[in-house]
């Protein structure tokens, strides 16, 4: 039982890696055909085509860079998590290229004189586009469609049912789903990452394709010192807030 237990895992594994290999080498094809360019914020540019393809170039401290691999990792490489977890989709951002160079040269000069430009307003903010330790890199975009709760709780009580009920396809969420988000979330806390603010960093959307409940997260941190936020306590008080909509079938 075991050994086809950890085979069962290995082929997960294999077919996972297999599936992001392909995934990144795509995109790194899609990448040749970015015509367009818009600074979000003074570190974030977003990057697209004419097809529908979306990218962003962030410019940061080596040490984020790192985070961002080693969160990918977990997400992505870990057996355990997925096959632990099967009634969910997890979706993270992951690192496309830290190659600036696999875009055409128009895009990499317009990036540059944007962040040149960004560079003469004196900020924290704009510090790290002249750190010459920092660093650039190529990152997917998520699915945030999934905005739940936090930067809508001014919405009329009926139009956030819907909104709602309209992210989850209408099938609110069940009780093995939200157990596994907190598998999800406890098991990146065991690893030593802590979120802190999953409120407005967690979206929560059903793909309408396969049924699963779709969740995707964003900005996970490498708190100096260990000393973790209390997520799970978070997501207590996000299922309180979406229970008054109607969000959980349980």
């Amino acid at each position: 039982m075991e050994e086809e237990l950890r085979r069962f895992k290995q082929s997960v594994q294999e077919q996972t890696n297999h599936q992001m290999t392909n995934t990144i080498k795509t995109e790194q094809e899609l990448l040749k055909g970015v015509n367009k360019v818009e600074k979000k914020v003074p570190t974030v540019y977003q990057i697209s085509d004419d097809n529908g393809f979306n990218g962003y170039v962030k410019i940061t401290t080596p040490s984020e860079m790192e985070r961002t691999r080693m969160v990918q990792t977990i997400i992505d490489g870990n057996t355990d998590l997925r096959v632990k977890n099967p009634n969910i989709e997890i979706e993270y951002p992951h690192i496309i290229s830290d190659d600036l160079s696999i875009l055409p040269t128009d895009i990499q000069e317009q990036i540059n004189d944007q962040i040149q430009n960004a560079a003469k307003v004196n900020s924290s903010r704009t510090n790290i586009l002249t750190d010459p330790n920092s660093t650039k890199f190529i990152m997917s975009s998520v699915d945030t469609g999934g905005d739940l709760t936090f930067s809508k709780m001014d919405t009329d009580f009926n139009e956030l049912h819907d909104i709602i009920m309209q992210h989850l396809n209408n099938q609110p969420i069940t009780k093995t789903e939200w157990d596994e988000i907190q598998n999800i979330v406890r098991e990146m806390n065991d690893k030593g990452f802590t979120h802190g603010d999953l409120g407005p960093n967690m979206f929560l959307k059903r793909n309408p394709s396969t049924g699963k409940l779709k969740v995707t997260f964003i900005d996970f941190e490498l708190p100096p010192g260990g000393q973790y936020a209390k997520d799970e306590d978070i997501l207590q008080s996000f299922q309180s807030l979406l229970s008054q909509y109607g969000a959980f079938a349980f």
